[in-house]
């Protein structure tokens, strides 16, 4: 089944290049992440980018892995729980992945 197309959106995320870029993500995800809507004009990420992100782990056992938008976002500073697309809360528990950049050809 697919998800409502009011529950994504095009989002900032501020790269270890320098540059911002826009990504299409969950709205509910952005706002945990630190994200601002993008506008229009803004370019997407570029392809053999991978934008940094948190790990943790609900009080069930579920695995999380939320994408922060900037390295001043708050969770990446200092982390702490947030809650995820299906109402888990998660905490973090496995740390932080910073921005990768794949050579492309």
């Amino acid at each position: 089944m697919s998800e409502p197309l009011d529950k994504y959106g095009r989002h900032l995320y501020f790269s270890d290049d320098g540059n911002t870029y826009a990504v299409k993500m969950m709205n509910v995800l952005a706002t945990a992440g630190g994200f601002d809507v993008a506008g229009s004009g803004v370019p997407d990420l570029p392809s053999g980018y991978e934008m940094r992100y948190i790990l943790g782990e609900s009080s069930t056992g579920a695995k999380g892995k939320l994408h922060i938008a900037s390295v001043t976002t708050a969770l990446w500073v200092t982390p702490a729980s947030w809650t995820g697309n299906n109402a888990t809360v998660y905490s973090v528990g496995y740390g932080a992945v910073g921005e990768r950049r794949h050579a492309t050809l």
